[in-house]
C-alpha cells in the first residue's frame, strides 16, 4: 500500500519482476502531489484495486511517468484505470 515518504510524496512497493538473464528486481512507485493537487505516478507498479483506491483518495491522477522499458511494464493498466492521465515515456 502507500507509505508517506515526505511532504506530498508517497511510495508503494510492487511485486518483483524478472528481467533479462533471469535477473529479479523489486519494483517501487512514487506518487507525487503537484501544486495543482493532481498526482504524478513515477514508475507505476502493478495495479490492484486497493492501490487504485488509495491513490484516488489522494487526488486525480494527471501524469504517468515511465523512464525506460523496465518502468513501463504496468502503465497500460494504469492508463485504463485513469484514462485522463497523460503518459510520459520514451518511444
Amino acid at each position: 500500500m502507500l507509505t508517506a515518504f515526505a511532504r506530498e510524496l508517497w511510495i508503494a512497493d510492487g511485486p518483483c519482476l524478472t528481467g533479462a538473464a533471469g535477473f529479479v528486481f523489486p519494483t517501487r512507485m512514487a506518487v507525487i502531489r503537484l501544486d495543482s493537487g493532481a498526482l504524478a505516478l513515477w514508475s507505476p507498479v502493478a495495479l490492484t484495486p486497493a492501490l487504485a483506491g488509495a491513490v484516488s483518495a489522494l487526488g486525480p491522477v494527471a501524469h504517468l511517468v515511465a523512464l525506460n522499458h523496465l518502468h513501463h511494464t504496468h502503465t497500460g493498466d494504469w492508463q485504463a484505470a485513469f484514462p485522463a492521465a497523460r503518459l510520459h515515456a520514451p518511444r
